[in-house]
């Protein structure tokens, strides 16, 4: 089995929190970063990972 690229692994979370946020209609930021939160860690995706895309790092 092959691993998938640190770097297309995070530009696959950004697209997908970027498409999410999209459909979001909320103007709150705060629930809005909640909810994409929710969002990834139920897709699967480890928290650091989450913090660090949503914070722009």
């Amino acid at each position: 089995m092959k691993e998938i690229a640190p770097d297309d692994y995070q530009e696959t979370l950004r697209e997908l929190l970027d498409k999410k946020r999209q459909s979001i209609r909320d103007d709150n930021p705060l629930v809005i970063k909640q909810k994409l939160v929710r969002y990834a860690l139920s897709k699967g995706y480890e928290s650091e990972l989450i913090f660090s895309v949503l914070n722009g790092e």
